[in-house]
């Protein structure tokens, strides 16, 4: 009787996709949640980018101090949001770097940090 459980294949394709339905179900929520990830990145980097244009624009035609450009580089972020915060607060930093240009230039950088904290869900 033993014997004959242990030679018999019926049901394998019911034991197998049990077993292997958790992990591609796994798999999948992985990838949706890494490709959500991913496009707020490159939201977040876009903002960030197009924040840095504006601030150095104030910064360079305005000759605007640190705080201004904070404030430009705050404005203009939450503006490019549009209030869509139902992910977590957005947090934005402009800091204004003073350099030398390869020909000895006095030059300005302005880097633009924008970060979000995701709420739990």
């Amino acid at each position: 009787m033993r014997l004959k459980f242990w030679k018999d294949n019926r049901g394998q394709f019911a034991v197998i996709f049990a077993l292997a339905v958790p992990v591609m179900l796994s798999a999948i929520g992985i990838a949706v949640d890494y490709t959500a990830w991913t496009q707020q990145q490159a939201k977040l980097q876009g903002i960030a980018d197009a924040t840095a244009i504006a601030a150095a624009r104030e910064f360079y035609m305005a000759n605007a101090d640190i705080s201004q450009v904070n404030a430009i580089a705050n404005t203009f972020a939450n503006a490019q949001l549009m209030g869509d915060v139902s992910k977590g607060p957005v947090n934005v930093s402009a800091v204004v770097r003073d350099g030398v240009s390869s020909d000895g230039d006095q030059v300005a950088a302005i880097q633009v940090d924008v970060s979000q904290v995701r709420s739990a869900y």
